[in-house]
C-alpha cells in the first residue's frame, strides 16, 4: 500500500494540473493572439499617423499662392455648369467655340 499511495498521488497531481491548466493555456494563446493582433493594428496606426504628419509637413510647406492654384485645378467636388463656363472661357480667350459638349459619368467615382 505504501508503494501505491506515492504513485497513485503523482498521477492525480499531473492528471489535475495538466487538465486544469490546459484551459488555461488555451485561453492564453488565444489572447497572446488577439493581443498580436490589435499590436499589428496599433503599428499600422502608428505607421500612418507618420506618414500623415510627413505629407502634412509638406502640405503647409507650400505658399498659399499656390493652395489656391492647385484648388482651382483640383477642386473637391465638380461642378459640371462651371466647369462648362471655365472650359468656355479659356476658350473664348483663344478665338475658339465649344459644340456638342457630352459628359460621360461611366466608371466615375460616386
Amino acid at each position: 500500500m505504501r508503494f501505491w499511495l506515492p504513485i497513485f498521488l503523482i498521477i492525480l497531481s499531473f492528471t489535475l494540473f495538466f487538465g486544469l491548466t490546459s484551459t488555461v493555456l488555451d485561453q492564453i494563446s488565444a489572447l497572446s493572439a488577439k493581443s498580436a493582433t490589435f499590436n499589428d493594428a496599433l503599428s499600422n496606426a502608428n505607421e500612418l499617423r507618420a506618414v500623415r504628419e510627413s505629407l502634412l509637413s509638406t502640405y503647409k510647406k507650400f505658399p498659399a499662392e499656390d493652395l489656391t492654384r492647385l484648388k482651382k485645378m483640383l477642386p473637391s467636388e465638380v461642378d459640371n455648369v462651371r466647369l462648362i463656363i471655365d472650359v468656355d472661357n479659356i476658350a473664348a480667350r483663344y478665338g475658339m467655340q465649344l459644340k456638342n459638349v457630352h459628359f460621360n459619368t461611366e466608371g466615375t467615382i460616386p
